[in-house]
C-alpha cells in the first residue's frame, strides 16, 4: 500500500467515527495524485484544500455549491475535473513540474492549462493529440552550469526547461533556459512542434494573463526571443502576436 493510500486510510478510519456530513474535507496527496473524502462539503473549501496540500495557491471564484467526493489515488488534474469540470480550471507549473498555482476560471469558458499535461502515448494517430504532445514535451534535454544548479538536475524534461524559461527569478539563470530550449527546438523539431501546438489550447487574451503572473517581464522576454530566433514560421508568428498581447496593460491583470 503506498503512503498516500496508507494516510488516507487511517484518516478515513477516523472520519468515520464522525455523525453525518458537512465535515471538514478529508485530502491527502502524494507525487501528484490525490485522495479526496468530502460529504456535502462546499467546493470552496474542498479546494482551499487541495491546494495547501499540494502546496500551490489558488486564484479566482469558486462555485457556490457542495460537493461530495470519494476519490483515491487520482492525478490532480483529474481530481480538479470532477469537482470543477474539464473546462472551468487551469494550472500552471514551477519550473520542477509541481503544481504551482491553481486557477479557477468562469464556468464554461473551455481554457485548458498551458502547456496542457496529458498522461501517456495512444493510439496509431497519437502524433496529433495531447496526450502524444505531452511525451514529446517529457523527452530529456540536457543542461550544464549554473541552469543545471537551478534545477537541480542535468538532464530536466523539455516541458521543465519551458517553465525554466519563463519563470526562473534569475534573470541569467533564465536567459540561459530559453537559450538552451531554442537549441533543443534546433535539434529535435517535434518538440517545437509540441510546444508550438500548446498555444492553440488557450485563447491568446487568457494565455496572456496567465504568462504575467509567472513574473514581471518573463513571458514578454521570452516571446520577444521567440518571435525573432524560432526556427519555425509558425511559432515565430504566434509568439509575436502573444508579445503584442503583452504589452498592451490589461486591467484584469492587477487582480
Amino acid at each position: 500500500m503506498s503512503r498516500l493510500m496508507l494516510a488516507f486510510a487511517l484518516a478515513c478510519l477516523a472520519v468515520s467515527a464522525l455523525a453525518g456530513g458537512g465535515e471538514a474535507p478529508l485530502v491527502n496527496y502524494d507525487d501528484g495524485r490525490l485522495a479526496v473524502h468530502a460529504d456535502r462539503v462546499p467546493v470552496a473549501a474542498v479546494l482551499a484544500e487541495v491546494a495547501r496540500v499540494a502546496g500551490a495557491s489558488l486564484r479566482g471564484n469558486a462555485p457556490d455549491r457542495e460537493v461530495s467526493a470519494d476519490l483515491r489515488d487520482v492525478p490532480i488534474e483529474d481530481v480538479l475535473e470532477r469537482l470543477l469540470g474539464k473546462d472551468n480550471f487551469a494550472l500552471v507549473y514551477a519550473a520542477d513540474g509541481r503544481v504551482r498555482t491553481i486557477e479557477l476560471l468562469a464556468e464554461g469558458s473551455g481554457l485548458p492549462s498551458w502547456p496542457r499535461p496529458a498522461g501517456g502515448v495512444a493510439g496509431p494517430e497519437a502524433e496529433e493529440t495531447p496526450e502524444r504532445q505531452e511525451d514529446v514535451l517529457a523527452r530529456r534535454v540536457a543542461v550544464t552550469g549554473r541552469l543545471a544548479a537551478a534545477l537541480r538536475n542535468s538532464d530536466p524534461t523539455a516541458r521543465q526547461l519551458i517553465n525554466a524559461a519563463l519563470q526562473q527569478r534569475s534573470g541569467r539563470v533564465r536567459s540561459e533556459a530559453q537559450r538552451r530550449l531554442l537549441e533543443a527546438f534546433d535539434a529535435d523539431p517535434e518538440i517545437e512542434d509540441a510546444y508550438t501546438r500548446s498555444f492553440d489550447t488557450v485563447d491568446h487574451p487568457t494565455l496572456a494573463r496567465m504568462l504575467r503572473r509567472m513574473g514581471p517581464g518573463h513571458a514578454e522576454g521570452f516571446m520577444a526571443k521567440l518571435a525573432a530566433q524560432a526556427r519555425s514560421e509558425q511559432l515565430r508568428l504566434k509568439a509575436a502576436a502573444l508579445l503584442e498581447l503583452l504589452r498592451t496593460p490589461a486591467d484584469d491583470d492587477a487582480s
